[in-house]
């Protein structure tokens, strides 16, 4: 499974839907996490 994790498209905001630790505890589960270039610029 594949899950990708986008940034917020609102000017000014720079939060994706998943903290690091999230990311971590789902891809040790299985899934890969893809996380948005850039997002935290």
């Amino acid at each position: 499974m594949l899950i990708g994790v986008s940034k917020e498209i609102k000017n000014h905001e720079y939060r994706v839907g998943l903290t690091p630790i999230s990311v971590f505890e789902l891809s040790s589960r299985g899934p890969e996490v893809v996380v948005e270039h850039n997002c935290c610029v």
